[in-house]
């Protein structure tokens, strides 16, 4: 299959599926609005997972777009996860008014991810990375409340400053280093060109605003209140799919691109801002006592560990493994807040009101127990396995930095980033830990409860809200499944075989 062909239908099920959506919604037809966008998804999935599967070699189609390869496996977690949060918001759309464009916007979404992923032109790129984010300000406004109306504006006046940053460190690379905005040769020029200050500045603008699209620190401020207002289906999505993408094209430019007299600085500044995101989003994840607005800053905690294993490695298939496990695990978990809502309509989104939950729904307690264990690193869960990759190529980078370059600074960057990362997933079990306590303890928390930590937390459903049908529950229990299911297979094929994925 050509190259061109590959990009169709990987692609073109995804467009499809989010124009009908949004057009069937217009008529009021919003289970077959629904229908067309899961199908889309569906199709762009296996589509991806076929190309992975037979191995296809990474080509260009169009001259602009990567396809196959890493790309394919890419495109498949981002179309995967996608279509897992529609599936688990879907029998709430159905019944919420304009459902049907809010999956459309998630394809939609999804759509723009895989370009901006796959993209080898700085124009394409620039697209793919604004596309995404208008469908995510428009997911988050859709949450229809005032809170998530002023939640979808500061993140939109954020996204804005840091698209300026974007184009502004875009338009230094480019002046400097090569006029046709190909992101391959720009790479390479950053290797080997002679002007390091300018370079280091223009990469650490382009740096600061991909930070912003993936909810790194300090550039996460929009995250939490998104994540909380915006349906849970929405904030399951923008959790993984834009998220993935993020931190794919990033990867990509460090990895290429830090190399010779860049890699201090780059290091250094993707090693401080690791830290700084595992510290903030563990310290306020502790703090927190809506669901929600905790797993939104376990999240900032959670992109941190993969700045870790970026920073300190020039091979991108690390970070991006521990990303897509994050990716799913985060698609189930933020799923799991629709589904104890239909169990308990009246629950107000605090981690206190989810006592009991464990005697009501046990299936879907014991689903989101393995879900947030696997996400505190525990093994032998998937989480686990990613967090080893992360802590084992940084570790391993620092020895190297040590013993074979001799180039102490490095080391120390590389070591204490990790050791940082390390006691970061212990504090993680803190937070993790409170929810784990809260489904499953057996007397309900007093009424008068507050948010210690926070004075914000998710309100009851309104008159006009419609409780989540089963479908996120049996996402969850199928996400659930997943992560068991990968995670025990490195102990049945013999743990020393999965670091051929990090090589």
């Amino acid at each position: 299959m050509s190259p061109n062909m590959l990009a169709i239908v990987t692609l073109g099920p995804l467009a499809l599926g989010a124009v009908l959506g949004v057009l069937l919604d217009a008529f009021s037809t919003r289970r077959a609005a629904i229908v067309a966008v899961l199908i889309g998804f569906v199709v762009s999935a296996g589509m991806s997972i076929g190309s992975v599967v037979q191995r296809s070699l990474a080509a260009t189609a169009w001259g602009v777009l990567h396809v196959g390869g890493f790309f394919a496996t890419i495109s498949a977690v981002i179309a995967v996860v996608g279509g897992l949060a529609v599936a688990g918001g879907s029998a709430s759309m159905v019944r919420r008014e304009w459902g049907g464009t809010v999956a459309g916007l998630m394809a939609f979404g999804a759509l723009a991810s895989i370009v901006m992923a796959g993209s080898r032109d700085i124009t394409l790129l620039l697209i793919g990375l604004e596309s995404a984010a208008a469908c995510a300000y428009a997911l988050v406004a859709a949450g229809k409340d005032a809170r998530a109306r002023e939640a979808a504006m500061k993140y939109f006046i954020q996204g804005a400053i840091a698209t300026g940053f974007f184009v502004f460190g875009m338009a230094i690379l480019v002046a400097v280093f090569i006029p046709t905005g190909d992101l391959e040769g720009l790479i390479k020029a950053l290797a080997t060109g002679p002007a390091v200050s300018v370079a280091t500045a223009g990469l650490l603008l382009v740096f600061a605003a991909l930070a912003f699209k993936a909810g790194v620190a300090p550039f996460h401020a929009w995250a939490p209140d998104a994540y909380e207002t915006a349906a849970p289906e929405s904030a399951a999505f923008l959790a993984a799919g834009p998220k993935l993408a993020a931190v794919t094209i990033l990867a990509v430019l460090v990895s290429f691109s830090a190399t010779g007299r860049l890699e201090l600085p780059i290091s250094a500044v993707l090693a401080a801002l690791a830290v700084i995101s595992v510290l903030v989003g563990s310290i306020a994840a502790l703090r927190q006592r809506s669901y929600m607005r905790m797993l939104g800053y376990a999240g900032v905690a959670q992109v941190g560990y993969a700045l870790i294993a970026i920073a300190a490695t020039h091979s991108f298939m690390g970070p991006l493994f521990f990303t897509a496990c994050y990716a799913l695990a985060a698609t189930g978990t933020f799923l799991s807040a629709a589904a104890f809502r239909r169990v308990d309509p009246a629950w107000d989104g605090t981690i206190r009101g989810l006592a009991g939950m464990s005697r009501k729904a046990p299936w879907l307690t014991a689903a989101t127990a393995i879900l947030l264990i696997s996400l505190a690193g525990i093994p032998p869960l998937l989480g686990f396995w990613a967090k080893l990759a992360v802590f084992v190529v940084a570790i391993g980078a620092a020895y190297n930095a040590f013993a074979v370059l001799n180039q102490g600074v490095l080391g120390f960057i590389y070591a204490g980033s990790a050791a940082v990362g390390i006691v970061g997933s212990v504090v993680s079990l803190g937070y993790y830990g409170a929810v784990l306590r809260a489904l499953y303890q057996t007397d309900q928390p007093a009424a008068d409860a507050v948010d210690a930590g926070s004075d914000k937390t998710t309100p009851p459903a309104e008159d006009d809200s419609v409780p989540e049908g089963a479908s996120a529950s049996s996402i969850v229990i199928l996400i659930a499944v997943l992560i068991v299911a990968v995670g025990l297979l490195p102990l049945l094929t013999g743990i020393p075989a999965i670091w051929g994925v990090f090589g």
